[in-house]
């Protein structure tokens, strides 16, 4: 096997693969921003209260709890997480109280390594430290995607490259579809997230059909 054959049998396979799991890590990165996570966070806790809930009493309570203490030790994930009780006398509301749970959380530190962090992403996911990790994350596979990307290219030939690099990036930027006509999550969290995942394809999707053209047009103007 030649090199151009074993170029676009590695590209052909590899780079779509790399900017697909690029996207993706890109998308989780941008939702687990703290201020687009909380938003997040806020309206799944709203959205499990009942709606006969006393939000005044729901929110005493807590502030009462808070009596005399620096920190209030909440129930999360089976895990007891301090929060402090400054910003839980603050709140107003039942939205201030998840938000007051969810900056302690986020704020959250795991003493792991790249890779130790990287296996327990799961359990960190929901912290500034994870959202870190998965940046990092995105940073490795835009490169690799880069990488294979240009092996693609170099396995190709004429104006040719430019259409079926746009073709191969169009492949991946389809993902959109399925994602735009999701029917609705409970919990309205196809708001934050899967809007999120899909305007990133989104972009792909057009990235490549730009690049699909203009491989085309430039191969009919050589003629």
């Amino acid at each position: 096997m030649n090199f151009k054959k074993a170029g676009k049998a590695i590209g052909g396979l590899l780079f779509p693969l790399a900017l697909t799991l690029f996207v993706i890590a890109l998308s989780l990165s941008q939702i687990m921003e703290g201020s687009a996570l909380k938003d997040i966070f806020i309206e799944v806790i709203s959205s499990q209260l009942p709606e006969d809930v006393d939000e005044a009493s729901l929110v005493a309570a807590f502030i009462a709890q808070c009596s005399g203490k620096e920190t209030l030790q909440v129930g999360i994930g089976g895990e007891q997480l301090p929060v402090k009780c400054e910003e839980m006398r603050k709140s107003k509301t039942a939205r201030d109280v998840a938000g007051a749970v969810f900056d302690a959380q986020y704020a959250r530190k795991y003493e792991c390594s790249f890779i130790d962090c990287v296996k327990f992403i799961p359990g960190i996911i929901a912290t500034e430290q994870g959202n870190g990790v998965v940046k990092n994350i995105s940073y490795i596979l835009l490169g690799l995607s880069v990488l294979f990307g240009a092996v693609l290219i170099a396995s190709l030939e004429g104006f040719g490259k430019l259409t079926w690099f746009g073709v191969a990036v169009v492949s991946v930027g389809i993902m959109y579809f399925p994602l735009a006509y999701m029917p609705p999550v409970a919990g309205g969290l196809e708001t934050g997230i899967v809007k999120a995942f899909a305007s990133n394809f989104l972009i792909v999707l057009i990235a490549g059909c730009a690049l699909t053209a203009a491989g085309f047009i430039g191969g009919l103007l050589k003629k």
